[in-house]
């Protein structure tokens, strides 16, 4: 990472950094993940995309702290699913968003993220960005993940 930073200085580097679990897929001691990305930042990185897949309040507040602590960006991330121009879809509605939204605001983000599943849901992120844009001043990105399935 060191050599990377020496021969490409001006370009920002970012990294996931999965809350509580950092890079892995298991929770580490608080004072495991604060080190990690402290020694990260030493590194080289800039920005930290801080996102639990689950959306876990306590486990994105251990990331936004440990990252921001450590001197980085922090990109705050929201796992999206849905529809929430729909009402009937329950708990994952508009409302819910903007709550998680201000709760990563309020924990530190410097910017947003939403993370959808499939090409079809960004379509569905737009009154979740518009009523965003009223509410704060942060850039918002959205980025797509596919599943493919093989089937042989």
């Amino acid at each position: 990472m060191e050599t990377l930073r020496e021969k490409v200085p001006d370009v920002p580097f970012q990294m996931l950094l999965r809350g509580a679990n950092a890079v892995g897929y298991t929770n580490y001691a608080d004072n495991v993940v604060y080190k990690f990305c402290d020694q990260a930042r030493k590194s080289g990185i800039d920005v930290f995309r801080v996102f639990d897949s689950l959306n876990y309040l306590e486990n994105l507040k251990l990331g936004v702290d440990a990252a921001g602590k450590a001197g980085g960006f922090v990109e705050g991330t929201m796992s999206y699913t849905g529809d929430v121009a729909d009402p009937s879809k329950g708990k994952y509605n508009l409302e819910y968003y903007m709550k998680l939204a201000r709760e990563l605001v309020d924990m530190g983000s410097h910017s947003l993220a939403i993370k959808v599943c499939c090409q079809f849901e960004i379509i569905f992120t737009r009154p979740f960005i518009l009523q965003e844009r009223q509410t704060y001043s942060l850039t918002i990105f959205v980025s797509r993940f596919f599943r493919i399935w093989l089937d042989f």
